[in-house]
């Protein structure tokens, strides 16, 4: 009896070591992702000042959330942003830079769908 209790507890165990494995490489996942994404903030920025969206929403501060869904292979699948009344340009001008990241691959999802907001503020 003391037995089988004992080999349960050890299979649970290496259970949830497994599910704490797989939880720690997706948080390295998500945070190379996102790492990608930060590093060219600057860029985006510039994106923003030279469609001059400030003037286009007449705001000195601006919330844009990116929508990417990622294949395997690290590559963007789709690219939308949220539903303001933004400039074709714009649109072109973040794709342009989104679509030359290298993102990590990765083998243990189909796609990655996430959303990452970005508040631009007029100097």
């Amino acid at each position: 009896m003391y037995k089988m209790i004992f080999l349960v507890f050890t299979l649970s165990m290496l259970n949830s070591c497994s599910l704490f494995s797989k939880r720690s490489q997706e948080r390295k996942l998500q945070t190379k992702i996102l790492q990608e994404l930060s590093a060219k903030s600057h860029t985006f920025a510039a994106c923003v000042r030279k469609h001059q969206l400030f003037k286009h929403f007449n705001q000195k501060r601006l919330k844009i959330s990116l929508y990417l869904t990622l294949t395997q292979e690290g590559k963007v699948e789709s690219f939308n942003l949220d539903n303001k009344n933004y400039p074709q340009h714009f649109n072109e001008c973040l794709f342009n830079i989104i679509s030359l990241i290298e993102f990590p691959h990765f083998d243990y999802h189909q796609n990655i769908e996430l959303e990452q907001p970005f508040i631009f503020s007029q100097k």
